[in-house]
Parts: C-alpha cells; sequence; structure tokens
C-alpha cells in the first residue's frame, strides 16, 4: 500500500477514506513530530510516510500561553465580478496549561483552541436567460437543431409544444435566473449566489504523565 500513516502518542490517527490525519491537533498542543519516509520499523508498515507526533507534557513548573488570530474582511479587496467584499470574519483562539499533580511523579497538561468563523461567498455562474427557458434561443448565434429532422428551427425558437413540462419545472426550481448584466452580451456570468456560511469548532487535548520509577 502507498498510504501515509498518522499517530499521535503511537496510538493510530489515520483515517482511510482520504488518506489524512483523522484528527489535526492544535499546533500548540504539539511537543515534536517525526515522518519517516523509508527504511521504518515493521510496526509502520502502510507502505507510505508515516507522520508521528508527541503532545506536549506537564512539568514540575507551572507554564501556560493564550493566543488569538484575527482575520477580517475590511481590508479585502472585492470580487472580481461583483466588485463586493466578501465578508470573512475568522477568530482562532485558544489557551493551555501544564504543571505537577506530584512534584516529580506525576503531571497533567491541557490544551484548547476554538474557532468561530462568519463569511460570504460570491460563486458565479452562467444559467438561461428568461428568453431561453421559453424555448427562445435567438441569442445564441449557432443554429440550433430539430433532432427529430435535424433541420434548423426557425429564428432558433424550438415550439411550445415540444417543451417538456416536468423538464422545465425541474429547471425553473432548480437553476437560479439571472441577477447581474454579466458578459458575451449578458450570456456569461450572469448569475451570482450569495452564501452566509459559518464554520465553528472546539478542540480539547488533555494529558496525564506518572513516573513509576522511585
Amino acid at each position: 500500500s502507498g498510504k501515509n500513516g498518522y499517530t499521535i502518542e503511537g496510538a493510530d490517527n489515520t483515517f482511510n477514506v482520504w488518506n489524512g490525519p483523522a484528527m489535526n491537533p492544535s499546533i500548540d498542543s504539539i511537543q515534536e513530530f517525526r515522518i519517516d519516509r523509508s527504511q521504518f520499523t515493521p510496526e509502520y508498515g502502510r507502505g507510505g510516510a508515516e507522520i508521528q507526533l508527541v503532545s506536549k507534557s506537564g512539568t514540575n513548573q507551572f507554564h501556560g500561553a493564550a493566543w488569538e488570530f484575527l482575520r477580517n474582511y475590511k481590508l479585502n479587496a472585492g470580487n472580481y465580478i461583483t466588485h463586493v467584499q466578501d465578508t470573512l470574519k475568522r477568530n482562532q483562539f485558544g489557551a493551555n496549561v501544564g504543571g505537577p499533580i506530584v512534584q516529580n511523579k506525576a503531571f497533567f497538561f491541557f490544551n484548547w483552541e476554538s474557532q468561530r468563523e462568519r463569511s460570504s461567498v460570491q460563486p458565479v455562474g452562467t444559467v438561461f436567460t428568461n428568453r431561453m427557458r421559453t424555448g427562445d434561443l435567438g441569442e445564441i448565434a449557432t443554429p440550433i437543431r430539430d433532432p427529430l429532422t435535424g433541420q434548423p428551427f426557425a429564428g432558433n425558437i424550438i415550439p411550445t409544444n415540444r417543451l417538456n413540462v416536468v423538464t422545465l419545472d425541474y429547471m425553473n426550481s432548480m437553476m437560479g435566473r439571472p441577477n447581474q448584466p454579466g458578459s458575451a452580451g449578458g450570456l456569461l456570468n450572469i448569475y451570482v449566489n450569495f452564501v452566509t456560511t459559518k464554520r465553528d469548532w472546539d478542540q480539547y487535548i488533555g494529558r496525564v504523565d506518572y513516573n513509576l520509577t522511585p
């Protein structure tokens, strides 16, 4: 197999569906990492690279950290087509703390990270114009031919009795209508769909170590 393998503290962290890590731990929770690309020992036998992570542990002294990363749309340029700004607001924040439970014997470490994101995207596409929806394809220069006779439809207009009512209803329910001028004489990029999205998540990682030696 050529799949990569991912481990955390020696435990398997591979999600085989997309050959990636099942969990992406917070960067501030990682003590060290190692990548083996070849000549590794048999227990890693997936055939690809092995990415191994070890998380931070507590020590005899208390240590901690806090952080926040902010991205705001206020300084972003507008969309190339619509000239309207995407409204991306992303806050990634968290903290960690580690220290002794029993001096020289037991230690703890805890890491928390969260994200709060609100954004809007503006996918642009090409849809049928209002004339096309009625069977009038006169806006297209290429002759539209009758599939039954092979002859061009007069004026590129498909007769109403040749239009399938079920297909028309399906088209009107699934395909948006033109809402901007677009290009190529109003045939291309005439539809923009403003979509608001959010991505929120919270991650908590804890670890306790106990030294068995005297």
